[in-house]
């Protein structure tokens, strides 16, 4: 990547988008691994009451490369009954500040928030950008948003750092409220704290980051790692409730208070639910009949205006269109756990991808994105997601276990952990025969079962019972080419919840080799753990995070050879055993008798967080196990 070195240049004037100015130098430290440099980014609040607020943001960044282009080269806004977009505007600059573009209103598309392709919502998004064909790497990009809320349920936390390979001049965040307005903050990996004042009759408090060189994107990154501020307002207005949240406990009443009333079940559906449960008077059973009830009578899409973004549509509704979206599902649920008999409570959640840090327990702050049913029981408690027709009973998996949830109840709304997966839940065990010919050619025939988040993976096979991506995945797992298929299948186990079997055998033309009076094969064709781990040990920045949400898991290989006859066995792998903070892995061969052979492979992970200073030990753990997984065996013909 070239180096742009940049001549210092003081700013001595206002920027005005599509003026002409002045660049500030960038020090070539902040230039070398960069993609972009953010020259400034500006953005400043003003809370005037409960029911306004503005928002104004400036930003410029210097875009390096193309991969700076493709990170950088559009800006959006979102917008709906709560906030208008009253201004969002671009430009493009040479180096010396000469102007190229500026923004046409055709430059700019305002699109329906549709990310699921199942939703009837009133948020919009307007993006803007510039033609690229007139833009010519390095070049300045300028935008200027404007924005006005009639709600400050939120305010924007500051997150200035959002890209990898990008380095920051200046990023300023300023709040200004109102002196009747509060808010509580948590700042994270700042190096400085913020400033406060007070101008104007408002008070003002600034956060600033300056010269913040560019990083690699580290693998398995923890959350929270990077420098931000977390905002939320203490009393807030959103339509025509308001509130304040000081805990958890308010944010739960803020929801009960916008549905109380709406789990009314028409008596059509209230007598259909009586004759799905009949006399059954086990709570478990009960618990189940409703959640089948639940799927086989509706299905997810979401339907969100005003304040459905936190209101569910009525159960009586739901009954009657037969559908909803995350929040109208969970609510129709409940009412029909209720009309059963049996109590259950509404869970707000972070559900995805996206690991919600625990340090932040403490913090109370209206982050979630989803919501689920809980039903507490005496010896456990029973987790329902109501937005699947497919999910098995009590299955949250990796879109919303092994996390915390607020768990709503009258005066008692709190933070409490979803389901936790371990390593003996999500599973992964395989037995495979082999009957290897001397020719290095073989018959092979494996089984494989998939538990809990593995068995996510394949589940979708199992559903569509699409022949060919089923055989398409089979070639994706397996380490040779050329395989000629028998038979295979993928089919639920009955007697176990979210488990599946995959089952396949075929013929291998080459799983060995041969050279001169000697078969060298390696049996482990399915087998597999992290490849192409190469990073630098010396200089890790940041803890590490294994797996989304910390999960664990759990492989177990056997696989029995019958080897040809006329051979001897030569040398086989070495059995080993290592042990690890994040996971132990056993490697170990077993003569059977006369031509046979077993090999049995097991890989334990411990998802989770681990310090910084452990992360060499885990790169050679990996490298270890893929070392032992290339192991071959060597058969020679006897005399």
């Amino acid at each position: 990547m070239k180096r742009y070195l940049f001549i210092l240049i003081l700013l001595t004037k206002q920027w005005v988008l599509g003026q002409e100015f002045s660049i500030p130098s960038i020090p070539k430290d902040l230039i070398d691994g960069a993609n972009a440099v953010i020259i400034k980014e500006e953005t400043e609040v003003v809370v005037e009451k409960l029911n306004k607020m503005t928002t104004q943001k400036h930003f410029m960044v210097a875009i390096l490369n193309k991969q700076g282009e493709e990170m950088f080269s559009e800006y959006s806004a979102h917008y709906q009954k709560f906030k208008k977009i009253k201004k969002l505007e671009a430009a493009a600059y040479t180096y010396g500040g000469q102007l190229i573009l500026k923004s046409k209103n055709s430059d700019s598309r305002d699109e329906a928030v549709n990310p699921f392709d199942n939703a009837v919502t009133d948020v919009r998004v307007k993006t803007i950008s510039l033609d690229r064909k007139s833009l010519s790497v390095p070049y300045i990009l300028e935008f200027k948003l404007e924005d006005e809320s009639s709600e400050t349920f939120f305010y924007d936390d500051w997150t200035p750092v959002r890209f990898s390979n990008t380095a920051i001049l200046s990023s300023k965040y300023i709040l200004k409220t109102a002196p009747n307005i509060n808010y509580r903050t948590r700042e994270i990996n700042l190096p400085e704290t913020s400033k406060k004042s007070s101008i104007n009759g408002q008070n003002v408090e600034t956060w600033q980051l300056e010269n913040f060189k560019a990083f690699s994107d580290e693998r398995y990154l923890p959350p929270n790692s990077t420098p931000e501020v977390l905002i939320e307002p203490l009393d807030y207005q959103i339509d025509k409730y308001t509130g304040r949240v000081t805990s958890w406990k308010d944010i739960g009443e803020f929801y009960m208070k916008l549905n109380k009333g709406r789990d009314i079940l028409p008596e059509t559906t209230k007598q259909k639910l009586k004759q799905a449960i009949g006399s059954e008077t086990d709570p478990l059973k009960k618990i189940q009949k409703v959640y089948a009830f639940m799927q086989s009578h509706t299905r997810y899409f979401n339907i969100s205006f005003k304040l459905g973004g936190w209101q569910s549509l009525p159960a009586s509704l739901v009954a009657e269109k037969g559908y909803g979206d995350c929040k109208a599902l969970t609510n129709y649920t409940l009412a029909l756990l209720k009309e059963a008999g049996i109590k259950a409570y509404p869970a707000l959640i972070t559900a995805g991808y996206t690991i919600r840090d625990t340090d932040a327990d403490d913090f109370p702050k209206n982050t979630f994105n989803h919501i689920i049913a809980c039903v507490p029981m005496p010896k456990d408690t029973i987790w329902l997601e109501c937005t699947s027709q497919s999910n098995p009973f009590g299955y949250l998996g990796s879109f919303t276990g092994n996390r915390k949830a607020l768990l709503i109840k009258e005066n008692t709304s709190e933070l409490v952990q979803t389901k936790t997966y371990k390593s003996e839940d999500n599973f992964l065990v395989s037995t495979a025969k082999v009957t290897l010919q001397a020719d290095g050619s073989a018959q092979y025939g494996y089984q494989s079962q998939y538990g809990a988040i593995q068995y996510e993976e394949v589940n979708s096979l199992v559903l569509n019972k699409d022949h060919e991506k089923q055989k398409d995945w089979i070639k994706r797992r397996l380490k040779v080419s050329d395989v000629v298929f028998e038979n295979f299948s993928f089919e639920p186990v009955k007697e176990k919840e979210y488990t599946v079997i995959e089952s396949a055998s075929f013929k291998i033309p080459r799983l060995g080799s041969i050279s001169g009076e000697r078969l060298f094969f390696n049996p482990l064709i399915i087998s597999s753990f992290i490849s192409n781990i190469s990073e630098k040990l010396e200089d890790r920045k940041d803890d590490f995070y294994l797996n989304p949400n910390g999960y664990s898991f759990l492989d177990i290989d056997s696989v029995t050879v019958s080897i040809p006859g006329g051979f001897v066995v030569e040398n086989k792998p070495k059995d080993l055993t290592i042990k690890a903070p994040f996971g132990e892995f056993e490697y170990k061969t077993v003569t059977l008798g006369p031509g046979q052979l077993l090999f049995i492979r097991k890989v334990r992970l411990r998802g989770g967080k681990y310090p910084k200073e452990v992360y060499k030990e885990w790169i050679n753990f990996v490298k270890a196990i893929n070392r032992a997984d290339k192991q071959r065996t060597v058969l020679k013909k006897s005399t």
